[in-house]
């Protein structure tokens, strides 16, 4: 009889909750789906804060915001063409990597082992990211003037910064 009761109330309560998380998704972009900005094949947040989601979209911005000549937009464009890949195969690792962790058994007699390697495989892959991420950054580098890369420096911090102020007072709309 109880187990009636509260399924008759928790049953309709799931049904609101999910059809009002559906709703607001799609109120809000439908960030929960590939074509939002939270798209792991996406290329990130320009340095406005606006989604590019593309290496088109990216470049552009750049070509703006810096005045890029037409060899540094070449470069860059041959250099953005790279990043999904090696993006896409550092997605897959952790991703291989969230599902080992939770298919980990903590009963399990060798559990130290297996938590120690993987403990082992996500360093390796964080170490692989940041080396990317630098790489990146340094042929960036390589490509602009000191000028354009000061630039653009600053227009990252500004961004950066604009994103820590939503944080402080509790809105993630950034």
């Amino acid at each position: 009889m109880k187990i009636k009761k509260i399924a008759m109330f928790a049953i309709p309560a799931l049904i609101l909750t999910t059809t009002f998380t559906v709703l607001h998704a799609k109120e809000e972009g439908q960030k929960f789906n590939n074509s939002g900005p939270f798209n792991h094949q996406g290329m990130g947040k320009n340095f406005a804060g606006k989604s590019r989601h593309n290496a088109t979209e990216k470049l552009e911005f750049l070509t703006e915001k810096l005045a890029l000549n037409p060899a540094q937009e070449s470069q860059l464009k041959e250099l953005f063409a790279k990043g999904p890949s090696s993006k896409s195969q550092l997605f897959s690792q952790r991703k291989n990597l969230h599902q080992a962790i939770r298919d980990l058994d903590a009963s399990s007699a060798d559990y130290s082992t297996e938590l120690a390697a993987l403990k082992q495989q996500a360093a390796v892959i964080a170490h692989s990211k940041i080396d990317s991420m630098l790489t990146m950054r340094q042929s960036i580098q390589a490509i602009l003037t000191p000028e354009q890369y000061q630039k653009m420096q600053e227009m990252r911090s500004n961004r950066d910064g604009h994103h820590r102020d939503d944080k402080k007072i509790g809105n993630n709309a950034g």
